[in-house]
């Protein structure tokens, strides 16, 4: 049998083979040319990022910080074989552009020199140019503090219709806090909320706005931030209508037997010039200067004080300030009671603990009521209610105010405040 040998001739008379080689050898032939005999190029790369690293830097040990822009990019040209730079090879993240902070020592705009270096000294290419040679950051301390919003309402025709009266005004949050540099912060001179009304208004209405820090001039400050970035605000204008409405008051805890038997009181003045929403002025034909808790009326002349600042959805348009109320309780008796400890209950003890009266003399009580009632009443028909939740949840013995409840009679009430020394243990 004669032996097969290997010939390089029959090999390439394929030509499946011979192709495959070509190939091969062209592509060895380009990478060759393009490391070795390939001509230097220029690229410019876009959207290089530029850092500023702060970590232990001089404006740092100053305490300042950036406000406004921190945020920079610039195009960098570089140059060197198409290889090196070509776009699959060389992309912006290889380029290292560094803002220089060594030379920040005040608050205020700084130029910061840019410094440029690939992040592979060994690429074999060479930076030759850049877009910008610096770029200017603002320092300074950070200052907060708080202000008073002002609602700055606007409109060419007049804030209410006519026949209305513009009530005062209602933001959502009076008070919010702004931070930012020292020195734009010493200039805010106040804080408004801006409201444009198109057209006179005819029932109350709330707007939306935000909270805006303005100088002394009216010109808007830089690189403020409010409330943290959550300045928006409501403004609600009220919108009344005037009347003359007859005074009245409204009683509280009151006793069944008064519900067929209505104290007669006398307001004075027995009238007032008021301004109310419309909506509640059209079923309305008092209005109610306040409100008398039970437990403050006495036996014989009783007299009570408003402010008419402090009316409920109503405004006195006069100059009337105050709201006088008397009343006689005729036919009525004391008895004073002590309630036995016993009686006392407790709500809402914090939870693992006991709630209980200090001392055992039990609680004295004054109870007003008509004769008949009064003379069959005892200690067993009252009892002592203690909102053990206005406690902190620690041992000792405080004292705490109790409300007390008169059962089994029509018209008897507990008169005067009260209050118990409770122990928690």
């Amino acid at each position: 049998m004669r032996n097969k040998h290997f010939s390089f001739s029959r090999l390439f008379s394929n030509n499946k083979v011979a192709f495959f080689f070509s190939a091969l050898m062209a592509v060895v032939i380009w990478v060759i040319v393009a490391m070795f005999f390939s001509p230097v190029e220029q690229r410019t790369i876009d959207n290089v990022p530029v850092v500023i690293d702060l970590e232990n830097s001089s404006p740092e040990r100053l305490g300042l910080q950036i406000f406004g822009q921190s945020e920079f990019k610039v195009s960098v040209t570089v140059s060197g074989k198409r290889y090196v730079i070509s776009p699959t090879a060389l992309t912006a993240d290889d380029i290292l552009v560094t803002a220089n902070t060594n030379y920040v020592v005040a608050a205020g705009k700084n130029r910061l020199q840019l410094e440029l270096a690939t992040k592979d000294p060994g690429a074999g290419l060479k930076i030759i140019g850049c877009s910008e040679d610096s770029v200017e950051v603002f320092f300074d301390h950070l200052l907060e503090k708080e202000y008073t919003v002002k609602a700055d309402i606007s409109s060419e025709g007049g804030i209410v219709d006519e026949g209305f009266i513009q009530g005062d005004t209602v933001l959502s949050s009076e008070l919010v806090t702004v931070s930012g540099p020292a020195t734009e912060v010493e200039k805010i001179d106040s804080v408004i909320a801006k409201v444009k009304i198109d057209a006179p208004l005819t029932k109350t209405t709330t707007f939306d706005s935000s909270a805006i820090p303005i100088n002394e001039y009216g010109g808007t400050l830089r690189y403020l931030t409010v409330n943290d970035g959550y300045d928006a605000i409501t403004v609600t204008i009220p919108v009344l209508k005037a009347a003359t409405l007859k005074t009245s008051v409204l009683f509280k805890n009151t006793p069944s037997y008064f519900a067929d038997n209505p104290i007669s009181y006398t307001c004075k003045p027995e009238t007032l010039n008021v301004a109310m929403a419309s909506e509640l002025l059209e079923n309305a034909n008092s209005v109610s200067v306040g409100s008398i808790d039970f437990s403050q009326i006495n036996i014989g002349e009783n007299r009570f004080e408003f402010e008419s600042s402090s009316l409920a959805n109503a405004k006195v348009l006069d100059d009337t300030q105050k709201i006088y109320v008397s009343f006689e309780i005729p036919d009525f008796e004391k008895k004073v009671l002590t309630v036995p400890v016993d009686n006392v209950v407790f709500n809402k003890v914090p939870e693992g603990f006991n709630a209980a009266v200090a001392g055992n003399g039990g609680l004295t009580v004054t109870v007003i009521g008509l004769p008949q009632e009064i003379e069959t009443l005892t200690a067993d028909d009252i009892t002592v209610t203690v909102d053990a939740s206005q406690f902190d949840a620690e041992k000792g013995t405080r004292r705490a105010t109790a409300d007390i409840t008169v059962s089994n009679t029509k018209s008897c009430w507990a008169y005067g405040s009260y209050a118990v020394d409770v122990s928690l243990s």
